[in-house]
């Protein structure tokens, strides 16, 4: 890529506790000052130790956050960092998951999506490009339902990144189009420059229409004269990249220089590639070759050194082109070698990178199955649990029957001696037996319209993907059930029918308890 501003935003969020609007409990409890210096001495020791055993990591990983209870979220989140940072992507991602799980469980919500937008980070990073999609889709819905829009924005452009990557550049353009809407929309003047530069690399790299990049690097370049922006040399760089492709050199040449010095003067050695690069680029249009040598070969030591891999790869391009411009054949060949042994290696990466990307998928899908699995077993054994109810309950209507018979004979035989007794005694029964064969009919008839009623309830369920537990609190919200009838009913917490309450709002996509009983009648 010619332009080094686009890059992925790991942790997108601070980790700092904050202030959630959107809780629903009481946050985890904050460490005390013992606990946090111990807390830091075992993150060290695991950081200090880290090697290759992704299995004894994450059993190490468990260990530590059974230690802190009361700070799950926190400590999950923590060591995520720690697997990120040694490029154990997978592992980052599954406790990015464990944290915002935690997050979300307590009431907050803000905080869950930011842990499940740093999981996305995370497979990006192991190319599921579409995986992390999901993730940044889920969060920007959560963050422009809670007003968030800042993050929303953040979101957004990673998005962006992530199509650019697969090369779908339209959607990618989309991306950060609606990325600057909101940017604009809440006047953060620094992420609108960060916008208008990707979306000016699109047009560069992708659509080939330099003219139209030129006018949002521009756009960006303004906000950054005007905020006095570290990344103002970036752009200049951007710009001076696309004045050296129209051939208008001398412009090429001062944002260059301009880039150049500013870099050299911060002593920021580890941004001087890229200009370096385009300033060998430039000294071979001028047909100054042995500058163009030197600034090449400078661009790809530092880089070499940076581990800028790919930028190293470009610089390596432009020395060849410059020793064979200058007719240093032997150098050239020597140089081209080396050229196409980086290639062929940063492409291994990449295979190497999808072949993990999907060992991770057949990992989870072979977990889905189990759950799937155990989800079967659970079902057959309430299955059982029930025809053992009905086996007892048809028991005990057989054994009344008989006791019933039984009580009848009895009192007809005391009849038999006083006439008056058993004709008012036949007069109260046969009375007592209209009322309850109406009461038995009533009751029936009510039975089957709660079960006609649950089966059709039932039937709508199954494309929602209601837990078992959601969908019996459903049926009972749908009877008109208030939730702490409810709650007494299944014999659990006002609470957890309330945390159960709002999954099924959620996966309804309804807004109150009417809504969601309407829904599924339907």
């Amino acid at each position: 890529m010619r332009n080094y501003f686009i890059i992925l935003s790991f942790l997108l969020f601070s980790l700092s506790s904050c202030n959630d609007s959107s809780k629903g409990g009481e946050y985890e409890a904050l460490f005390t000052k013992e606990d946090s210096l111990s807390f830091q001495n075992i993150l060290k020791v695991f950081s200090e130790n880290y090697n290759e055993n992704q299995e004894k990591h994450r059993s190490v990983s468990d260990s530590i956050i059974s230690l802190f209870p009361n700070q799950k979220a926190l400590v999950s989140s923590s060591l995520a960092q720690i697997h990120y940072q040694k490029s154990h992507f997978d592992l980052a991602s599954e406790y990015f998951t464990k944290s915002a799980e935690v997050y979300y469980k307590l009431g907050y919500v803000s905080k869950s999506a930011e842990q499940t937008a740093n999981a996305g980070v995370c497979k990006e990073q192991i190319g599921s490009y579409q995986k992390a999609i999901l993730d940044y889709l889920y969060c920007v819905n959560i963050f422009d339902s809670l007003g968030e829009y800042q993050k929303s924005t953040v979101v957004l452009n990673n998005i962006g990144i992530v199509y650019q990557q697969i090369e779908n550049i339209d959607s990618a353009l989309s991306f950060y189009k609606k990325a600057l809407e909101i940017s604009t929309k809440i006047d953060r003047k620094d992420l609108s420059a960060k916008r208008y530069n990707n979306i000016a690399t699109l047009y560069e790299e992708f659509y080939n229409q330099p003219d139209s990049a030129l006018v949002y690097y521009l756009k960006a370049h303004q906000i950054y004269l005007d905020i006095d922006s570290k990344l103002l040399p970036i752009v200049e760089n951007n710009i001076g990249y696309i004045y050296l492709m129209k051939r208008d050199i001398s412009k090429a040449d001062s944002l260059f220089e301009k880039a150049y010095q500013y870099y050299i003067t911060n002593k920021l050695d580890n941004q001087l590639p890229a200009v370096l690069r385009n300033k060998s680029a430039l000294a071979l249009v001028q047909k100054q070759f042995s500058t163009a040598i030197n600034f090449a070969k400078e661009a790809i030591e530092i880089s070499k050194q940076n581990g800028e891999r790919e930028l190293q790869l470009e610089s390596m391009k432009v020395l060849v082109d410059a020793m064979e411009a200058s007719s240093n054949w032997k150098e050239a060949n020597i140089n081209l070698k080396s050229y196409y042994e980086l290639k062929d290696e940063l492409k291994g990466i990449e295979q190497r990178n999808t072949i993990r990307a999907i060992h991770t998928d057949h990992e989870l899908e072979q977990k889905n199955h189990l759950i799937e699995i155990l989800q079967l077993k659970n079902e057959n054994q309430i299955r059982k649990m029930w025809m053992l109810w009905l086996a007892i309950s048809l028991l005990v209507i057989i054994l009344s029957g008989f006791f019933w018979v039984y009580r009848l004979q009895k009192n007809n035989t005391k009849l038999q001696i006083i006439q008056m007794q058993r004709d008012i005694s036949d007069y109260i029964t046969q009375l007592e037996e209209v009322k309850e064969q109406k009461e038995q009919i009533t009751k029936t008839q009510h039975e089957f319209a709660i079960k006609n009623h649950d089966q059709r309830v039932l039937e709508s369920l199954k494309k929602y993907e209601l837990t078992e537990r959601e969908e019996e609190v459903l049926l009972l919200i749908s009877r008109g059930y208030k939730n702490a009838e409810i709650a007494e009913k299944m014999f659990v917490s006002l609470n957890t029918i309330k945390t159960h309450t709002k999954n099924i709002f959620i996966k309804l996509d309804v807004n109150n308890r009417t809504q969601a009983a309407q829904k599924i009648i339907k």
